[in-house]
């Protein structure tokens, strides 16, 4: 955080700071730019130092503000200990060393180190502090032949991560623990089969590779030892006594036999009974019972223990029922039950030890009862709306157990409390029933009457035939869920009225107009929406039949996509499968407002000026303003994505934005605002200010070419303002002549903008002090101009700089120059009798000038020789305003060097050139300057 700068030194707007901030551990630089006058750094290193720097940015960057620098606090380290090292000492004893994590991810003063071993089997772990900052720790009380898992966390404010872990294995030793769950399971008289658990995993310490088993025979006292193959779990031993009792020890082997298990005891096998029960009887105790009672077999005949004794009854009416029972060893009394009535039975009893032994046999019947199968094919036919005809077949011969006397008929109401019962007691098996509910169920059940009452037969549910529901849902309401969705509720009717299956709801909703915007009676638009929809269900069993003695529940539906800050009104009705209810009560309701959904439409943006452009728009389409419009907020950015925001009132429908760049493209978007919020901004609109007159050029500078001609440069204007056309050159000179100021008017040259920002001048007065003045224009005008003062050369100093390098005259160049101009000469003769057609045809008057500077350069020379022909045409009195001409002939830098190479093809064009531009008169007056000229420096 940091103070703003003061108002008197900012020098402009503030746009935001610029912060510097380095991380001096290993020299990483950032620069962040934000509005406020507080920043903060997020993701830093923990334990590291950095410094700030912050400057304010206007039109620029200003000064920074003074270092500040901090560390940052301790952190936990972000990486584990490295080059994890173990060595075993013992089956149960290791150390384990480590090195440090590198300095850039320690985060602080290492304070120590957490070491991690994991059982790998067990899951169990130990956690070791080393107290300080060693790296080796040396670890105890380790079990034999486990693996361990090892990692390694060092600690700051905290603990690290751990190390991958590296997994160890301890060497072997004798089992601590003997071998668990020994059992044995007699598998005959003479043999027994030993089954063992090794022991538990932690006890084992090493590979078993083998057991020892003891057994003692109690009847004998004898005791033997065998030994179990390989590491197998269980061995049957042979050749014992039948029902003897042994005892059982095993021990496990690894490098050595481990302690012995605890002993179990087992007997021998027994045989089966060789005699049947004794003093078998059987007395009927009722229509489904038979009491039966025994004594226990001889015991010379029992061969072991009776565990149970087994009972099997048949009937001998019926071969098909057949029963069997089974009882504890120690009763000899038994009541069998669920028997056929007035059946005769034969029973068999017989001992079971290890077997089933001989069986004793006895026989008896049961006493008669009452009818124990109800009449069967139970039908109702409705015979109108409340009248239906019930008719039945009687009990199937075998569950009739006697003569049946009549029959007892029920009928129960589902939907009410009605109870109807009715005995009949002579023919035909059918009776009518009335004054029955119209669609109320009805559950018929029907049974014999023997020596009483019989079983009721299934009841068969019939439903009396449907009507049309002549009420309406009650208790409508409608909760609004948000702005754009609500929820409808309501109560069915009551279910007496329902006459029929509820098959579906219809909510109607009419879309009645804006909030406060003069609901219309007619609806704007109406939906409908079907209840329950796919994967729906209701919340009511929608059949009378099952829900009549419920309380009926509120149905539920919500309803979405509807339009924020408008008025709805909702209707329900019922529907069955006769037909559809009358409407409920209607519920009008006004939905809550919403932050709009749309942009502000018709968005234009027109350019005013160079700095200033009118923004016009429109409402939010009306679906889409979701409330009153209170505000409409503008974003301007500029090129370099500098962002102005301007809020207007919801009356306006233009702005005009100016102090804006001159000729700068700008996006405008807007967003309409209401009392939930700012809605999307529109879609952005791209506008350039207008052209303006530029700034002068800048960095002008002026180089002599010769005692006639400067070339000047430039740069362009550093703000354009527009498409830059071309520049003017504007220059006069002056001169001080014998205590007089001698100037030369005023001159201009043009430069096309795209032809390069340089031009050579000719023509210029040697010696004069010359004012050039550069200016830039645009398709609006002119901008201010940049000047520069500089002295043509005197023409005494070209002169003296003719020679060559090392001094000499160019004597045989001039020579050969002046045979030439003299030869050119015959030209004109010959030219002139052409000159008075061509003069009448041109009419202009024409101004020359020569020049050679260095015609004396031979081949291999540095210097280059120059020759520069200027022509000015001027029109006389009778032009038709013909503009001002200037042309330049002749040979650059370069064209005139070594053995004057082109010098003849050059003089020849240019001075035919002038004499047909000027006529033999002006010719002559060529020949004659550059005979000056090639005669000063012969």
């Amino acid at each position: 955080m940091w103070q703003p700068t003061n108002n008197d030194q900012l020098n402009g707007v503030l746009t935001g700071y610029v912060i510097n901030v380095t991380e001096i551990e290993i020299g990483n630089q950032n620069q962040i730019v934000t509005q406020g006058a507080q920043y903060t750094f997020h993701n830093l290193n923990p334990f590291y130092h950095y410094s700030f720097l912050v400057a304010a940015v206007t039109v620029g960057q200003g000064p920074f503000s003074a270092i500040f620098s901090l560390q940052m606090p301790q952190d936990v380290p972000t990486a584990p200990p490295v080059s994890i090292e173990v060595t075993l000492f013992n089956s149960s004893a290791l150390s384990i060393g480590w090195r440090p994590p590198s300095a850039g991810q320690q985060n602080g003063i290492i304070e120590g180190y957490t070491v991690r071993l994991v059982e790998v089997i067990t899951g169990n772990e130990r956690v070791i502090d080393t107290g300080g900052p060693h790296t080796e720790v040396f670890v105890t009380s380790l079990h034999p032949h486990y693996v361990y898992e090892l990692s390694v966390a060092a600690q700051t404010v905290g603990v690290g991560p751990y190390s991958s872990p590296t997994v160890i294995q301890m060497d072997e030793d004798i089992p601590s623990g003997p071998p668990t769950n020994v059992t044995a399971t007699s598998l005959s008289s003479t043999s027994i089969k030993l089954t063992w658990m090794p022991p538990p995993l932690h006890n084992q310490n090493g590979i078993i590779r083998e057991y020892i088993i003891h057994y003692y025979v109690s009847e004998t006292r004898e005791s033997v030892v065998k030994q179990s193959p390989d590491n197998y779990t269980s061995t049957i031993i042979t050749d014992l006594h039948p029902y003897y009792t042994y005892s059982f020890e095993v021990a496990a082997v690894t490098v050595g036999a481990g302690p012995l298990s605890t002993e179990f005891t087992i007997r021998t096998l027994e045989s089966e009974p060789t005699g049947a029960p004794q003093a078998v009887e059987s007395v009927a105790v009722s229509s489904s019972s038979v009491r039966l009672t025994w004594n226990p077999p001889l015991p010379e005949e029992q061969n072991g223990m009776i565990r149970s004794y087994h009972i099997n009854v048949t009937s001998v009416d019926d071969k098909n029922l057949m029963e069997f029972f089974e009882t504890d060893g120690l009763n000899t009394i038994f009541i069998i039950n669920s028997l056929h009535p007035y059946y005769l039975y034969t029973i068999t009893i017989a001992a079971f030890t290890v077997d089933l032994g001989p069986h004793a046999t006895v026989q008896e019947r049961t006493h008669p009862e009452i009818p124990s199968g109800a009449p069967m094919n139970l039908t109702v036919v409705a015979l109108n709306s409340s009248t239906t005809q019930v008719s039945w077949d009687p009990p199937l011969s075998e569950t009739q157990n006697g003569p049946i006397s009549g029959y007892v008929v029920q009928i129960s109401g589902i939907n009410t409390d009605e109870d109807f019962e009715i005995q009949s007691y002579e023919g035909p098996n059918t009776f009518t029933v009335s004054n029955l509910h119209p669609f109320y169920a009805y559950a018929y059940t029907i049974a014999a009457i023997g020596t009483g009452i019989g079983p009721y037969s299934t009841a068969l549910v019939f439903q009396m035939p449907e009507e049309v529901c002549t009420a309406v849902v009650r208790n409508v309401t409608v909760d609004v869920l948000s702005a754009t969705s609500v929820a409808v509720s309501w109560l069915p009717p009551y279910v007496q009225s329902w006459n029929g299956v509820i098959t579906s709801y219809t909510i109607i909703y009419e879309l009645l107009g804006k909030v406060n915007g003069g609901s219309s009676t007619q609806p704007i638009q109406t939906d409908t929406l079907v209840y329950p929809q796919p994967g729906m269900m209701f919340n009511n069993d929608p059949d009378p039949r099952a829900s009549a003695q419920l309380p009926l529940q509120f149905e539920s539906v919500k309803i979405g996509l509807l339009e924020e800050f408008y008025v709805y009104q909702f209707s329900v009705y019922l529907e069955n499968s006769v037909g559809i209810s009358d409407a409920s009560q209607s519920i009008g309701i006004e939905m809550p407002p919403a932050a709009p959904s749309g942009p502000p439409s018709s968005v234009t943006a027109l350019a005013l000026s160079s700095t200033s452009i009118l923004v016009t728009w429109d409402n939010p389409d009306d679906f889409d303003a979701n409330g009153i419009i209170t505000a409409f907020e503008i974003i301007l950015k500029d090129s370099s994505n500098h962002l102005r925001n301007f809020t207007q009132p919801p009356s306006a429908f233009s702005f005009h934005l100016e102090g804006l760049n001159k000729y700068a493209e700008y996006r405008v978007e807007l967003s309409a605002q209401n009392s939930e919020g700012r809605g999307p901004f529109s879609n952005p609109v791209f506008i350039n200010t207008l052209e303006d007159v530029p700034s002068a050029p800048v960095d002008i500078g002026v180089e002599s070419v010769n005692s006639t001609a400067v070339a000047i440069k430039w740069s362009p204007p550093l703000s354009p303002n527009g498409i830059l056309l071309f520049y003017k050159i504007t220059y006069d000179g002056y001169k001080i002549s014998e205590g007089n100021d001698v100037n030369t008017p005023e001159n201009e040259h043009s430069v096309p903008a795209t032809g390069g920002n340089s031009a050579v001048l000719f023509g210029l007065q040697s010696g004069f002090t010359y004012s050039f003045e550069v200016r830039a224009n645009t398709s609006v005008g002119f901008g201010d101009g940049s000047q520069v003062t500089f002295q043509v050369a005197d023409a005494e100093v070209d002169k003296s700089e003719t020679g060559n390098e090392d001094g000499s005259t160019p004597a045989i160049t001039a020579t050969a120059i002046v045979a030439g101009l003299a030869f050119l000469v015959l030209i004109v003769l010959v030219t002139a009798l052409l000159w008075r057609r061509i003069k009448r045809k041109h009419k202009f008057k024409l101004r020359t000038g020569l020049h050679f500077d260095n015609l004396g350069a031979k081949a291999g020379d540095e210097a280059e020789g120059n020759l520069y022909m200027t022509l000015y045409r001027k029109p006389n009195e009778e032009t038709d305003g013909t503009q001002d001409e200037k042309r330049e002939l002749g040979a650059g830098p370069g064209n005139i060097n070594g053995e004057n190479e082109g010098v003849w093809t050059i003089l020849l064009n240019a001075l035919l050139y002038v004499n047909l531009q000027g006529g033999p008169h002006v010719l002559a007056s060529t020949v004659l300057d550059a005979l000056l000229q090639v005669s000063s420096l012969v």
